[in-house]
């Protein structure tokens, strides 16, 4: 950020003269005639100052215009710059003082076009090489480098001094002195005589706004390294964004504020140039290329139906069209793993997620969660790698999990001394996907997050005098195992995952994946996963995110006739088994919305039809029929997930509280072995039923005793 006509540059018209040693009367007249007057060049080259600004502001007059004028009319605060034609070369083999000079042109030349028009930033994506945080060495100082990573971290804005101006407490002469190197030099003695009398005066000197962005790298099979970006353009990333950033190596002396010595140690830092992110749907498909499309597809009078995409099989490539684009994106989930048609819908509707909306200050969440359940070995695992690598989000496991690591933690920021927060998985994963395998193996407290962030998609955090509500509005994908590694089909959800009823029915879609005995189905796994490993099956990536970054763009409308058929359709859920037992609840009905409304969003409808309806309420209804089955009655009712026992268990609970208060009102005193073998019940119904009896203040239990109150 320093100043071009300070820093690096000499007076070239002197240096001309010191070539010759006569005067200027004894040159010849040709030579006195084209010496320029005064020619700044950037110290150690011949590159002109004044040449290169003029070159930049040809470039962007003939390629840059509309993008200028649209930066204006939207008021922003910079431009991005792809292409420097002529000038890229330059500015790869001297970033640190080409690069102050071509923001100095763009602010002349747009204070030419708009002189009201605030500093502007400039954004360079040069062509530099990706390497590793890990690979960032002395050697690459004040070289492009071009580095990936999550954003861990971003600081509150920073003002930089870039022009003090100083002012004598004596005369009242002012001084301005412009940013040399990162440094400004205070002035020492004054014309009027007087010594150190200068003082900053804060109001009339200029400042530049900065964030200290803090990023993590991806994808380390070592214990990830982190590094600090200082961005000149405000807010332009956040918490949990993926990002590629292009920018200047820099290193800075660690300094002593109470000694003028520097320390041999310098800490390192990226100086920002441009980032390009992935979208928030978590699309690495370059935003202006989709609206690139969208414009081409306009400008011919087509509707935006998505058939630009195309499926890529063993057969070949096949056009996706508009009636087969549902089922051709659900094949695309996962393609590695055989079968689980209805999950990889689910898992696609998750991906493109519901409206969000926000009514009288009601926040209803679009994002869907989704719990996968089952048997080992049935490619839970490998469904959620692979929406782990084609959304924004982060990849947890519940038995390394904490409370802190999924919301936030409060640390010590070592060059402020502040404590600030460090942002956990279900921040960082803020509109995208949250990503938690051994589900089952989180301890309670762990769990106990992720009631209000699956709800109300915000996490409440009052730690070290900061109180704060932190953003996690993301879908919640999760797996686990039964708790005796085979599920048993003659016990309930709540006891094969043994998860409390209170977090199970937050999940929009429950599926239960079984490890069925069957030949036919085995000879059809075997063979799939034979050609997979031959490669005989492919898939083009980037056709999956575009197709999801068009559905995302779409905002659906419920139409009255699908309002007609939600309304009929959660009555028909209610009203099965003749009302004997609750087989849908109020959640229900608003998984069959969102549901119905990523499902359009698929289509790419911008009205919700009854065909969105229909095909939400099938996989709602399966999702039960797997989940919500009374092992005792085999009838449907959702009370085991939302009350964690159902109509049948409750009233066998009723009859064996009943049965133990009879024998305590003839034995007064009884032991749980013994209530167990008079009852004819295991001691773990027992220990249940004793325990709501206690809670009713009817008996007492003092270690291993049952008291019967009178």
């Amino acid at each position: 950020m320093d100043n071009p006509s300070s820093a690096f540059t000499f007076d070239a018209s002197q240096d001309m003269t010191s070539m010759h040693p006569n005067t200027p009367s004894d040159l010849p007249t040709e030579i006195i005639s084209d010496q320029p007057e005064k020619i700044k060049l950037i110290w150690g080259t011949t590159i002109n100052i004044s040449e290169t600004i003029e070159a930049f502001k040809e470039i962007l007059d003939k390629h840059y215009q509309s993008r200028i004028r649209t930066m204006i009319s939207l008021d922003q605060n910079s431009l991005f710059i792809d292409d420097l034609y002529d000038l890229n070369q330059m500015c790869v083999n001297y970033p640190s003082e080409i690069i102050p000079i071509l923001r100095k042109g763009l602010n002349e030349y747009i204070l030419e076009k708009e002189p009201s028009f605030r500093q502007t930033e400039i954004e360079i994506g040069i062509d530099a090489p990706a390497i590793s945080l890990r690979k960032l060495c002395p050697s690459r100082i004040d070289k492009v480098v071009r580095i990936k990573g999550i954003v861990m971290r971003v600081s509150t804005v920073i003002p930089e001094l870039i022009k003090g101006c100083y002012v004598c407490s004596s005369c009242g002469k002012s001084v301005v002195i412009e940013k040399i190197k990162n440094v400004i030099q205070e002035p020492g003695a004054c014309d009027c005589g007087s010594f150190f009398s200068y003082s900053l005066s804060y109001e009339r000197s200029e400042y530049l706004d900065k964030q200290v962005v803090k990023i993590q790298e991806m994808e380390s099979e070592q214990e990830p390294m982190c590094f600090n970006v200082v961005s000149y353009v405000i807010d332009r990333v956040m918490p949990g964004d993926r990002v590629e950033i292009c920018g200047i190596l820099k290193a800075a002396p660690i300094l002593n504020p109470f000694t003028k010595k520097v320390k041999n140690v310098f800490r390192g830092y990226v100086e920002m140039l441009s980032v390009k992110k992935e979208n928030e749907e978590g699309s690495a498909i370059d935003e202006d290329l989709h609206k690139e499309n969208v414009e081409q597809e306009n400008s011919a009078g087509k509707k935006n139906t998505g058939t630009r995409g195309y499926f890529v099989n063993s057969g070949g490539a096949e056009p996706i069209t508009p009636d087969r684009r549902y089922e051709r994106m659900a094949e695309m989930i996962a393609p590695s793993v055989y079968g689980h048609h209805d999950v990889k819908k689910g898992i696609l509707l998750m991906m493109v997620g519901g409206v969000r909306k926000n009514h009288f200050n009601c926040t209803l969440r679009g994002s869907i969660n989704i719990l996968l359940a089952g048997d080992p070995g049935v490619a839970k695992s490998q469904l959620l790698t692979f929406v782990n690598q084609h959304t924004k989000g982060i990849y947890t496991s519940g038995q390394g999990s904490s409370a802190v690591g999924l919301s936030a933690s409060v640390t010590r920021d070592v060059e402020t001394g502040q404590f600030v927060l460090e942002s956990g998985a279900l921040v960082l994963s803020d509109h995208g996907v949250c990503i938690i395998d051994e589900f089952d193996k989180m301890n309670n407290h762990s769990r106990g997050v992720l009631h209000e962030a699956m709800e109300q998609q915000s996490i409440s955090i009052a730690k070290a005098g900061i109180i704060t509500s932190l953003n996690c509005r993301c879908s919640i994908l999760a797996s686990c195992n039964p708790v005796n590694s085979v599920w048993d089909t003659k016990k309930s959800i709540i006891e094969n995952v043994n998860l409390p009823a209170t977090l199970l029915s937050r999940f929009d879609l429950i599926f239960i994946l079984l490890d069925r005995n069957d030949k036919e189905q085995d000879e059809r796994t075997a063979r799939f996963i034979i050609d997979v490993y031959n490669e005989r099956s492919a898939y083009d990536k980037n056709v999956l995110m575009e197709c999801i970054a068009q559905s995302k763009a779409i905002i659906p409308v419920i139409s009255r006739e699908a309002e007609k058929e939600i309304e009929d359709r959660y009555v028909e859920l209610r009203s099965l088994n003749n009302g004997n037992t609750i087989t849908a609840t109020t959640r229900q009905l608003e998984a069959i919305i969102r549901l119905s409304e990523a499902h359009a969003r698929v289509r790419l409808s911008e009205v919700v039809e009854k065909e969105d309806v229909a095909e939400a309420v099938r996989l709602i209804k399966e999702s039960m029929l797997m989940y919500a089955i009374d092992p005792l009655t085999g009838k449907l009712d959702i009370d085991l997930v939302m009350a964690g026992r159902s109509a049948g268990q409750r009233k066998m609970l009723e009859e064996l509280k009943k049965r133990i208060q009879n024998v305590l009102k003839k034995r007064k005193r009884c032991k749980m072995a013994e209530l167990a073998t008079e009852t004819g019940e295991s001691e773990r119904s027992v220990k249940e039923a004793v325990d709501e009896l206690c809670d009713e203040e009817m008996v007492v239990l003092e270690e291993d005793v049952v008291q019967i109150i009178e």
